[in-house]
């Protein structure tokens, strides 16, 4: 917070870019995936404060008083954890987790599919089928997408791990 009591114009900025991209698209999101976009304005705002308001000297962050958390039972500087925050967010979810979703995905397009759907008998359904030219391209389609899956489910530990963590710097973040 501002000394004024408001919130840095940066941090409305954010949570004003979800509307201003699609309102509708806004308000036809589900709960999760609008707090998905929550997680990432949380890393952002975190990313804005590092980068605009904590410049050297503002903050006695370290000396004879610095400013603990504990950290996975740890006690660790509260400027380390938000640098070490920062770092994570900057280089493994914003560039090398991108890197390897492309790497996969091209990967995947190399050994496409067919998809069909066939009408179940008896029923107004279909059944979606597909198909491949070679079990070789099955197998490689099937290993890469259970891999981008896996991915996925481990980013999603890693960023709710990290989440909890930024939670506890919040109270510092406001010079």
């Amino acid at each position: 917070m501002l000394s004024n009591g408001h919130p840095p114009s940066w941090a409305l900025q954010f949570f004003g870019r979800l509307l201003e991209r699609d309102p509708i698209w806004v308000e036809t999101m589900d709960g999760a995936g609008l707090l998905k976009h929550v997680q990432v304005c949380t890393f952002e705002i975190l990313s804005q404060f590092l980068e605009q308001e904590c410049y050297p000297g503002h903050v006695q962050w370290y000396g004879d008083n610095p400013h603990l958390i504990m950290v996975d039972g740890v006690k660790t500087n509260v400027m380390d954890e938000m640098k070490s925050l920062y770092r994570w967010w900057h280089t493994v979810w914003q560039k090398e987790r991108p890197e390897v979703d492309e790497i996969l995905w091209a990967e995947v397009e190399k050994h496409p599919s067919t998809s069909l759907f066939t009408p179940i008998e008896g029923t107004t359904l279909s059944k979606f089928d597909r198909q491949f030219e070679t079990e070789g391209d099955e197998a490689i389609h099937h290993t890469c997408m259970t891999a981008l899956n896996k991915l996925d489910d481990i980013m999603e530990e890693a960023l709710n791990k990290r989440l909890h963590r930024l939670v506890n710097v919040i109270p510092y973040m406001w010079t």
